[in-house]
């Protein structure tokens, strides 16, 4: 999710991310983030791949916690770039 954030907010260098625009400008990214989603829940959820890689499934409170990891990483580097942009213009 951390990397969805970071993905998202590297759209624009210094440049805030706000608009729906900003989030489904590039189907690209969006398929690939689709895709990864599906690699990611059958690497989690599938019984041989957990039995391979020795994982267990995630509850649901452990993908709230993942979710707001990546929602805070998001507004997190916004506020960055927003201290870089009044940092720039002075």
């Amino acid at each position: 999710m951390g990397e969805i954030a970071y993905l998202f907010n590297c759209r624009y260098l210094l440049g805030p991310v706000l608009t729906w625009q900003d989030f489904t400008g590039n189907r690209y990214v969006l398929l690939s983030i689709g895709a990864l989603a599906v690699f990611q829940i059958a690497f989690t959820y599938l019984p041989f791949m957990q039995k391979l890689f020795g994982v267990v499934a995630l509850d649901a409170a452990a993908w709230w916690r993942i979710l707001l990891f990546g929602v805070l990483l998001f507004v997190a580097v916004e506020i960055e770039k927003a201290l870089l942009r009044l940092w720039h213009s002075k």
